[in-house]
């Protein structure tokens, strides 16, 4: 992708049906839009991502994954949810219906036409809600490795890892398709989000 389809891309979003064609998918996004330091340290990333991913396949389950990978990604992973995605959820007025209920938020499964619904603690989750903030957990591990001590460069690393997740997976709403810009066009808003997972990573 060349430096004028970039910049298509990235300003010409204004149509409502999303087309997958004008994406930038997993490696070759990397490839070509991230700086060389990141860019290297992707491929230990993407090694621990692909682990991670088929272990939970062959287990049906994170447990093991959980196990294997150690305490601080296991509180980190439930943290992101629950500390994170779920008071923020829980916290925003518009997720209640008219009678005060907290509404679900139903997201597909992989692997059967069915939902899953996301409103709930961690241990609660599908495991694979549960593998998608165990991999989020490590891109903060990543980040904070990587950049020590620099708040911003660790919470733009987070950002293009998350990019990646999700246009490998293809699970792109119009939500997530208008947070897929580099980190420092997003609002303020968005990047504290990306900010606020680093406090949940602590090696012990």
């Amino acid at each position: 992708m060349n430096f004028i389809q970039r910049f298509c891309y990235l300003f010409n979003r204004s149509t409502s049906k999303f087309d997958f064609t004008s994406l930038p998918l997993g490696e070759e996004f990397v490839e070509q839009n991230l700086p060389t330091k990141i860019r290297e340290n992707f491929q230990a990333y993407k090694v621990i991502d692909k682990n991670l991913r088929d272990k939970s396949e062959s287990q049906g389950n994170t447990s093991y994954v959980l196990s294997e990978f150690g305490s601080a990604i296991a509180q980190c992973a439930s943290d992101l949810h629950n500390k994170v995605w779920l008071i923020g959820y829980i916290d925003n007025p518009s997720n209640y219906d008219a009678n005060g209920q907290l509404k679900k938020r139903e997201k597909p499964l992989s692997k059967s036409s069915e939902l899953t619904n996301i409103v709930k603690g961690f241990k609660l989750l599908h495991p694979e809600y549960q593998l998608e903030n165990i991999r989020a957990a490590y891109a903060v591990k990543f980040s904070k490795e990587l950049f020590p001590g620099d708040i911003e460069k660790q919470s733009e690393y987070i950002h293009y890892l998350w990019w990646y997740r999700r246009t490998l997976e293809k699970k792109v709403d119009d939500y997530t398709r208008n947070q897929m810009v580099h980190f420092h066009l997003l609002s303020e808003s968005d990047k504290a989000k990306d900010r606020d997972q680093l406090a949940f990573y602590v090696e012990v």
